[in-house]
């Protein structure tokens, strides 16, 4: 007969997503909550940093005879939205997009460091490592919730965060059309404009999930505030190679060559460091386990 685990059961991982999920929510939307309230403020605090354009524009509307916007020779030059919707694009949108792109790998981190809070005491460990289930199912379990899943809690917690922004600002400059949401094309225009390397990006926001997810398989407790000191004290030790690697610039460059090559560079090692810190939390899973059933 074949041992249960040597193969994965898709109904055994879907009831045990059911568990968690069932069992853990309260805490789950309390802290959905807490992150849309977090981005909800930050957005409204934005908005209100912008709202001096907003009173401009919206003088220079009344002011006009016609009640529109009159731009100046560099605003029609630069800014595609005048033309279409007769103002200028709402700033606020930018700085909206780079508070977002800064807190997308904070809440990412945050939500891997929480993976296997189940293990935090001996009683829940206990609970845990017995649920009727492989490991592979368990850790394939808290790796949907706790990576996908917070990637999709952070994108709609952000719609909704920015819908609030939205909504608000619009109650109090009714009528202008100076208030706007982001779009696919403000974030496109935003990455194009800034030549930024969207994929070093997002493979660094892999690193730091896979860093706190690894950290959550070691040590449970206080995972997030433990994984952090570690890193720190791990960067801080590694600073002086960095400051002699920029002190030499020559071999530097000599080593790794053209832009292309140092962003390939680096997104493969970010790639293979992730594939290592999630490997290495399965065998930490699977370690515990065993000890346990001893």
């Amino acid at each position: 007969m074949k041992s249960l685990s040597n193969y994965i059961s898709l109904p055994r991982i879907s009831h045990l997503l059911k568990k968690e999920l069932y069992e853990k929510r309260k805490t789950l939307i309390l802290r959905s909550v807490i992150l849309i309230a977090i981005l909800s403020t930050a957005t409204l605090f934005i908005g209100q940093e912008n709202s001096w354009r907003y009173d401009n524009i919206a003088d220079s509307i009344n002011r006009d005879i016609n009640n529109t916007y009159i731009p100046n020779s560099y605003e029609l030059s630069y800014d595609p939205h005048i033309k279409s919707h007769g103002v200028p694009t709402d700033r606020a949108i930018n700085d909206t997009i780079i508070f977002f792109m800064f807190a997308f790998p904070i809440t990412m981190a945050l939500g891997a460091s929480f993976a296997f809070e189940s293990m935090a005491s001996k009683r829940k460990k206990i609970a845990f490592l017995m649920t009727p289930a492989t490991t592979l199912e368990k850790y394939i379990t808290q790796f949907v919730i706790y990576t996908f899943g917070i990637a999709v809690l952070f994108f709609v917690s952000c719609f909704i965060a920015e819908l609030v922004r939205y909504l608000v600002f619009s109650a109090i400059y009714p009528g202008y059309g100076i208030i706007q949401m982001i779009s696919v094309d403000d974030i496109l225009d935003f990455i194009r404009h800034r030549s930024m390397p969207i994929c070093t990006y997002l493979m660094g926001t892999s690193l730091a999930s896979a860093l706190f997810f690894l950290g959550s398989a070691i040590w449970p407790r206080l995972s997030f505030i433990k994984t952090f000191g570690v890193l720190s004290a791990i960067f801080f030790s590694n600073l002086f190679l960095g400051m002699a690697i920029y002190s030499f610039p020559c071999i530097f460059e000599s080593a790794l060559g053209e832009e292309d090559l140092i962003f390939n560079f680096v997104n493969s090692t970010f790639i293979i460091i992730s594939i290592f810190c999630f490997t290495m939390a399965y065998f930490r899973l699977r370690e515990s386990e065993i000890i346990q059933r001893m």
